[in-house]
């Protein structure tokens, strides 16, 4: 789980990880900053976006 003052994000189930795969890779600049391309396509894969957030943990 995730939670600062103002929000809390409860931990990651299986049934939801299309849907925040979708977000992850839908900011432009997000991945120009943090894959080096605007578009998460072959760049960002959903076991690259889990191990970002295992790191985040």
């Amino acid at each position: 789980m995730f939670a600062t003052e103002r929000l809390t994000v409860p931990p990651i189930d299986e049934d939801h990880l299309d849907d925040l795969y979708a977000v992850y890779i839908s900011s432009p600049d997000y991945l120009r900053l943090t894959e080096g391309t605007s578009d998460g396509v072959d760049v960002c894969s959903k076991e690259q976006m889990l191990r970002d957030l295992q790191v985040a943990e």
